[in-house]
């Protein structure tokens, strides 16, 4: 039986089924899907065909819908399913003719190639053709396709759309295993003042703001330092909705942050001197740093060697000196000074 001839019979039954109350409704929604899906079918737009005979059919069940949605499962090389349809029609209707070509179909199927699919992590929906398809099932899943160029297509909640290509010979079986990478999202940081320092769940970004980039979905820690203010930590929860072209927008107006003086003295001159990671001058210093008040580290190099490492404590409104000698495993002074 032709999809041509379903469509007619299909065509037929809306036309007898009585004009009643809430039953036309859903009759006259039935048939005007029924007529998308015919439509998109011989467009050869296949998954909305598919999409609308089965809306259809949960308007309006009858047997002869399932006999074109099958016709629409074998159109998209998805035998598996459209054996499937058919069988479901067979258990309303004895229909020789259709169960000759339940046969058919199955043979052909015993026929192709085999391609197992697997990802990692595990889960991920399987598409063939084109994304739009229904999903053949979740890895890992065993496939048996025409032989041929097929385009395949994963997805899993959480994880990067990915295609994957492969080409099948007959009497030949392949396999496709694929790692899957965490799905990204955009966010746009901007201070103000601009020119502060971000990190990312502890990873420091390597541009200052305002800065834009791309991270795993889900929640993350952002942390804004800038010198003289106070430090910024929020959470984020980014999402699939977060992309680069409508990133999550973080606007922060930062806080001056009360200071203290540090003084370091070093023994010898040229060595390199660090606080918080940041270089702060070569010694001798030309003046006391800056410092928010709170803990720093301190540390001292010289020729590219580190010769000294503490932790000193700074007071607001209150200068802290400590002296540093080479020879010296400890700070030979440290103090706090008003």
């Amino acid at each position: 039986m032709g999809l041509y001839r379903t469509l007619l019979m299909a065509i037929c039954f809306f036309a007898l089924q009585p004009n009643v109350g809430q039953a036309q409704t859903a009759k006259e929604q039935a048939k005007a899907l029924f007529l998308e899906g015919r439509d998109h079918f011989v467009a050869e737009r296949y998954a909305d065909a598919l999409k609308a005979f089965r809306e259809a059919n949960a308007l309006t069940p009858h047997p002869v819908m399932l006999l074109n949605i099958a016709k629409v499962y074998e159109s998209m090389n998805d035998l598996a399913a459209a054996i499937d349809s058919y069988n479901a029609y067979l258990q309303s209707k004895d229909d020789n003719e259709i169960r000759t070509k339940v046969a058919m179909l199955n043979a052909q199927l015993a026929t192709w190639p085999a391609v197992e699919v697997t990802t990692s992590p595990s889960g991920a929906e399987v598409r063939v053709g084109d994304q739009r398809f229904s999903a053949r099932g979740s890895t890992p899943l065993m496939l048996k396709l025409p032989p041929g160029n097929h385009t395949i297509y994963l997805r899993r909640a959480g994880f990067q759309d990915i295609q994957r290509k492969v080409s099948l010979l007959k009497g030949a079986r392949s396999k496709v295993s694929v790692a899957l990478q965490p799905a990204l999202s955009a966010v746009s940081i901007v201070t103000n003042p601009p020119g502060a320092r971000v990190e990312v769940n502890g990873q420091a970004l390597p541009r200052v703001t305002p800065v834009t980039a791309s991270f795993p979905q889900g929640t993350v820690q952002l942390s804004v330092t800038a010198t003289g203010f106070a430090p910024v930590v929020k959470q984020l929860v980014l999402g699939p909705q977060h992309t680069a072209a409508a990133p999550l927008s973080v606007n922060l107006e930062l806080q001056k942050a009360e200071t203290g003086l540090l003084v370091v003295a070093v023994s010898q001159t040229g060595a390199q001197v660090k606080v918080d990671g940041e270089v702060r001058g070569v010694s001798p210093l030309s003046g006391p740093l800056t410092l928010t008040a709170g803990l720093h580290q301190l540390e001292v190099l010289h020729q590219g060697q580190k010769v000294h490492s503490e932790m000193v404590s700074i007071k607001a409104g209150e200068t802290t000196q400590t002296a540093v000698d080479h020879t010296q495993s400890a700070p030979l002074n440290l103090r706090t000074a008003s």
